[in-house]
């Protein structure tokens, strides 16, 4: 317009924003509310990691997911490597990628780059829940659009959640697909 360059700013990191403002004032320290949710985000990374192994247990060795959580000794010690190759991975998201700078500066592009991991990370975790709620699917839809409404290359994640959703369609779940479409295309 006029010869200026505009960017826009998704809503979403200033909605995240608006409690610490009617806390602590105009004045609100971005990078104290970017380590918090920086360290959320380092949670759900090892949650999703564990996630992830122990699903990869359970599928090889057909054990049981009670079982396989109380270290049975016919895991051959794998539960206790999985969970060390989570935790290494774990710190490594923390420390070793652009997560850790995104964090510690949380300049305003930044700060929408660390609030859409967390959104990112939170529907990831829960599309991989294996909760059989309707609920569970249009929460996840939801945060998946929250994502995209802090920075839109979020939406590239948009394949993974495809592939969940045709995973539902082979095991004839269609009120769960109805229900996170739902969700994401409302935002």
């Amino acid at each position: 317009i006029e010869g200026r360059n505009y960017v826009p700013f998704g809503p979403t990191p200033a909605f995240i924003l608006l409690p610490f403002v009617a806390i602590f004032g105009v004045l609100v320290n971005t990078q104290i509310v970017s380590a918090l949710i920086g360290a959320f985000n380092v949670v759900l990374v090892y949650l999703l990691l564990s996630k992830i192994a122990q699903a990869r247990v359970v599928r090889e060795e057909g054990i049981p997911t009670a079982r396989s959580e109380q270290g049975d000794a016919s895991t051959g010690g794998k539960e206790t490597r999985d969970r060390t190759r989570a935790m290494m991975l774990t710190i490594f998201f923390a420390f070793g990628t652009v997560h850790f700078y995104a964090v510690v500066i949380a300049n305003t592009w930044l700060f929408a780059q660390v609030v859409g991991v967390f959104f990112l990370l939170l529907a990831i975790n829960l599309a991989l829940s294996h909760h059989k709620s309707y609920f569970i699917p249009f929460v996840s839809g939801i945060f998946l659009g929250l994502a995209a409404l802090s920075r839109v290359p979020m939406l590239l994640a948009l394949p993974f959640f495809i592939g969940i959703i045709y995973y539902y369609v082979r095991h004839l779940e269609h009120r769960r697909i109805i229900s996170f479409l739902s969700a994401l295309f409302s935002l």
